[in-house]
């Protein structure tokens, strides 16, 4: 058990910024629901495809879903689906989350404690909020461009998607805050934040010289903005970065590299000195580098206790020996692709040791949403558009056979079964009306119950088995006479002639259900058949 393996997350993030927030949940244990648009209505990701490295790496560890939810029957399975969530995390635009009615306040009308997690360009308000806001926008407008680059050829971008990552960071840290309070006060609450917020938090030192001083700082290339000598300097092969800026730093430089004219430069004689004269310094500091390979200086200065280090390109830098020690890269399990290598968390808790293996690989769009044989919603793909089965996936141990009068029959999704069931009560009544009989909880015994009685045992939405036996939420009593071969996990479904109920129950598992506990719904009418 992971640190979040209690957490439910609905996750409508789409881009960059919103699915790293819901990666540091996933990657410690979160059940990540990712729910998106039917493939035929949605648009090309800005990420590239969905089995491409940048997707692969921004969605592993998660499930699919699609659902419409533009469409009303689709609106109300996503909001049965956030009454028994944790956290919703979405990035639209203010206007459309309104307009789908997903937003904060209509959340937490049907779940109080939610915690909701908005992540967007510019803020929730405010003059530019209606604005799309995208990485290179906001590192110009933030001033990180002004200061990126080499002094007199204007500015430049960051080489990685850095506001984008970084407002995923802080959400992740604000849902991780909320979720705290929550656990001393059972208080939900709305956590946001924006590429600008973040970006303007990651100036950090250079903005406080602003704030404080009203000081602009400017492009200083490779040097360091306030500390001589450091930066990167030529070598006999190339450039290596060094780190020599304090007085006991430059004297170790110095005498490591056999550079005693340096030392005695009385140009060079304090750090204030250094910082004065820094285009000259890191001239004379080149001079004597360029004797050296990099991976010289690396091991000279290093052996010295002079911080230095070699400018890798990204491959390098991934097979560099520490790297690998820190087993940056780890495989994930794709059902077609085989294993695929993506980039671990950086976070390490000595009460949970990295794991070996992902999860799972990012799914396909809807790879899970398929809850089996359903007759009243699978169906009506594509033209409702709630629900698209990406492709048929059925539980090994149930009959292949579409029969409708079995309602759980593929590889499950938390709380979809519920939300299609709950849409559908009306529809499932009038269905089931035709039917009677069942399989007792217990057992495997056949036993015929009243058409008005729940039936006692089917699939729930984690895919485990359920005791209809039960007075109320807290009640772990049951008429089983083998309870250790029933499963009571989740949102147990029981429904009646006329009514749907919910209800959980204390988790007993096991490996597998037995064959003969399958439901076995007798017909007195002949069902209806619909094309799948």
């Amino acid at each position: 058990m992971k640190p979040l393996s209690h957490i439910r997350v609905l996750d409508l993030t789409h881009a960059r910024a919103g699915p790293v927030a819901v990666r540091l949940l996933t990657d410690w244990g979160a059940d990540v629901i990712k729910v998106e648009q039917p493939p035929a209505r949605a648009g090309g990701a800005l990420t590239g495809a969905r089995r491409g490295p940048d997707e692969q790496n921004l969605h592993r560890n998660k499930r699919g879903l699609t659902i419409n939810l533009k469409d009303a029957q689709g609106h109300e399975i996503f909001m049965t689906l956030a009454e028994r969530a944790d956290v919703v995390v979405e990035n639209f635009k203010a206007e459309v989350k309104h307009r789908l009615k997903v937003d904060y306040q209509s959340v937490k009308a049907v779940n109080p404690a939610i915690i909701y997690a908005s992540i967007s360009g510019f803020g929730q308000d405010g003059p530019y909020s209606d604005r799309a806001g995208v990485d290179q926008i906001i590192q110009g407008m933030s001033g990180l461009m002004s200061v990126t680059g080499e002094p007199g050829k204007g500015p430049m971008r960051v080489g990685i998607a850095i506001s984008d990552t970084s407002a995923g960071m802080f959400l992740g840290q604000g849902i991780l805050l909320a979720l705290l309070h929550r656990e001393r006060t059972g208080e939900g609450q709305w956590v946001h934040t924006s590429l600008l917020e973040s970006m303007m938090s990651k100036l950090d030192f250079q903005g406080a010289r602003y704030t404080m001083n009203g000081e602009i700082p400017d492009q200083q290339g490779n040097n360091h903005p306030t500390q001589a000598a450091m930066g990167a300097f030529r070598s006999k092969d190339g450039l290596a970065n060094i780190a020599a800026s304090s007085p006991r730093l430059w004297e170790r430089f110095c005498s490591a590299l056999d550079a005693s004219t340096l030392f005695d430069n009385s140009d060079y004689s304090s750090p204030g000195k250094r910082r004065e004269r820094k285009t000259q310094l890191n001239a004379d500091i080149s001079a004597v580098t360029e004797a050296y390979t990099t991976a010289e200086l690396v091991e000279k200065l290093n052996d010295a206790g002079v911080p230095c280090g070699p400018i890798n390109n990204i491959g390098e830098g991934f097979e560099d020996p520490q790297v690998k020690h820190l087993e940056m890269v780890k495989p994930a399990p794709h059902p077609e692709l085989d294993d695929l290598h993506l980039v671990r968390s950086p976070i390490n808790l000595s009460l949970f040791p990295e794991e070996p293996r992902f999860r799972n690989a990012a799914p396909d769009p809807g790879a899970d949403c398929d809850p089996g044989a359903d007759p009243f919603f699978l169906r009506k793909v594509p033209d409702a558009g709630i629900f698209h089965r990406h492709r048929r996936r059925r539980h090994p141990e149930l009959d292949k056979k579409a029969d409708p009068a079995l309602l759980f029959r593929g590889h499950p999704v938390i709380g979809i079964e519920s939300a299609v069931l709950a849409v559908a009560k009306r529809n499932l009544a009038n269905h089931l009306a035709g039917y009677s009989g069942g399989v007792k909880a217990g057992e495997g015994a056949k036993t015929r119950f009243p058409r008005d009685q729940a039936l006692p045992a089917f699939f729930n939405p984690r895919g485990q088995w359920c005791d209809h036996s039960h007075s109320s939420d807290n009640d772990t009593s049951h008429s089983l006479r083998s309870p250790s071969k029933m499963f009571y996990i989740g949102d147990f479904c029981g429904f009646s002639k006329n009514k749907l109920s919910w209800s959980t129950l204390t988790p007993n598992q096991t490996d597998s259900p037995p064959d003969s506990w399958l439901p076995v719904i007798k017909k007195q009418k002949p069902a209806v058949k619909r094309p799948i």
